[in-house]
């Protein structure tokens, strides 16, 4: 019998939230629904606990890379870029929201595919276009599956005085997925094969995808992301966090208790701002968006971008060496 492979301190989670998942089909397949207001306010919540608190020690990443450039003006440096960014996505919501969409499902797809895969082939390019394809199945498969309930979500983002529309970035992020589905499927099928190949124990990701992709096709798209980024992405974001940053439970819960606060308050205030008698659901659901792509834009040039530079450099040297040594043999 194939094994999977698993980290051990991750088993546990990884078997939960596989666990749940099945749970939540099995609810979908039984007909029963709840109140879409319980998915905002439960997603708002979840983000502001989990979501937000998974990029909480950016400044500390900040530090390490920039203090040997400029010093102790790092901060100034850091913090004034971060925002500026973040500045930008929401102008960019507000003046160009089909091409902001787009970018956000772009940069966010990879974010997840890259945090996930990492550097599975040789050829990095393959490697970026299977993090865009597998990690954007969040984003392709109800694109493709619930296209008039995604299209009522931006109605909610995207201001109605503009002439975009939330029907044209319907209709692009599904153009795109027609692209990215059928890489993600290749990724697996090879991935599957190198594994059976190899006699190497079975990735776990390889019994979690198919379930995800029935969890983004069959329950509500509010459901299915928050599940998928808080349930797995954020929760192994924080589990990375502490490991890298080798601090305590006490130590991660102070770090990123004020982003919590913090996001809980701007999250109050933006619903504040932006209502004006309409349904609650819609203030909650255009605050969420704007703010979580405000936030992970930053976060993934951060993390994502300059992270992966070494580690590309890295694997292509020692590509090139195992190919030399190859050639000299």
């Amino acid at each position: 019998m194939r094994q999977f492979r698993i980290g051990g301190g991750r088993r546990m989670h990884n078997l939960i939230f596989c666990t749940v998942c099945a749970g939540a089909l099995t609810f979908v397949g039984l007909g029963l629904t709840i109140d879409p207001a319980v998915y905002v306010i439960a997603l708002v919540v979840a983000v502001c606990l989990v979501g937000v608190p998974h990029g909480g020690v950016d400044s500390w990443e900040g530090r390490r890379w920039l203090v040997p450039v400029v010093g102790s003006h790092w901060c100034w440096v850091f913090f004034s870029g971060y925002l500026a960014v973040a500045v930008l996505v929401v102008v960019g919501w507000l003046v160009m929201p089909l091409w902001t969409a787009i970018l956000f499902f772009l940069v966010s797809a990879w974010h997840f595919g890259w945090e996930d895969n990492g550097l599975r082939s040789k050829t990095l390019l393959w490697n970026h276009l299977a993090a865009i394809g597998s990690g954007g199945l969040v984003i392709w498969i109800p694109a493709l599956c619930r296209p008039s309930e995604m299209q009522s979500i931006l109605e909610w983002v995207v201001p109605s005085s503009m002439p975009t529309s939330a029907l044209q970035i319907v209709g692009t992020a599904r153009s795109i997925a027609m692209i990215f589905v059928p890489i993600a499927i290749s990724d697996f099928g090879f991935s599957l094969a190198k594994s059976y190949a190899r006699k190497l124990p079975l990735e776990s990701s390889l019994l979690r995808n198919p379930l995800l992709v029935a969890l983004f096709a069959w329950t509500p798209i509010l459901f299915s992301f928050g599940f998928y980024f808080c349930g797995w992405h954020s929760i192994r974001g924080l589990v990375h966090m502490k490991e890298e940053q080798k601090i305590s439970n006490s130590e991660l819960l102070f770090a990123v208790l004020p982003l919590s606060l913090g996001a809980i308050g701007l999250t109050g205030a933006a619903t504040w701002f932006w209502s004006s008698g309409r349904e609650l659901s819609a203030e909650l659901s255009r605050s969420l968006f704007i703010g979580l792509s405000a936030i992970a834009v930053p976060h993934l040039i951060l993390n994502g971008v300059v992270e992966s530079l070494p580690r590309l450099t890295s694997e292509k040297i020692d590509h090139e060496t195992h190919r030399a040594r190859g050639l000299t043999q």
